[in-house]
């Protein structure tokens, strides 16, 4: 029995594992948010339905001005979850790499690295936000 806890306790710490980058304590509403997602990865290849997963654009790790998302042997792309459902959110951030094969493309694996600059380019974009957010103290009633 305390094996089998244990053996549950272990699958259900590794399951929840992201291999990415996480932004904690975002206080900022989930449109500001979903902005400055959008601004950091440029327009969404998907969204989902609830509003809260972001699939980038397909890019090259390595900076390639020929990069073809079709025929390349390598891609790769920036899937961004708003979690939380109120204040203050997290963001994670992940970047999967897909390796063509005869089949097609298939995942074949994560970039941490890759994902770190998507991140910290999202957290700049938030800090962004911030700053700019003084609607409050700019209204003047007479």
């Amino acid at each position: 029995m305390m094996r089998f806890f244990a053996g549950f306790l272990m699958a259900l710490a590794l399951g929840c594992a992201t291999e990415g980058y996480r932004i904690k304590n975002q206080n900022l509403s989930l449109g500001d948010i979903k902005r400055a997602v959008e601004a950091a990865i440029g327009e969404p290849r998907t969204i989902s339905e609830n509003q809260r997963t972001f699939y980038s654009q397909y890019f090259s790790r390595k900076p390639d001005p020929k990069f073809d998302p079709v025929k390349s042997k390598e891609r790769a792309y920036a899937k961004v979850v708003i979690l939380g459902d109120r204040r203050p959110y997290e963001v994670d951030v992940e970047v999967l790499i897909e390796v063509r094969d005869s089949r097609g493309y298939v995942q074949s694996g994560t970039d941490l690295s890759e994902a770190k600059k998507v991140g910290k380019e999202i957290r700049a974009k938030l800090n962004l936000s911030r700053e700019d957010r003084n609607v409050i103290d700019d209204f003047r009633a007479f």
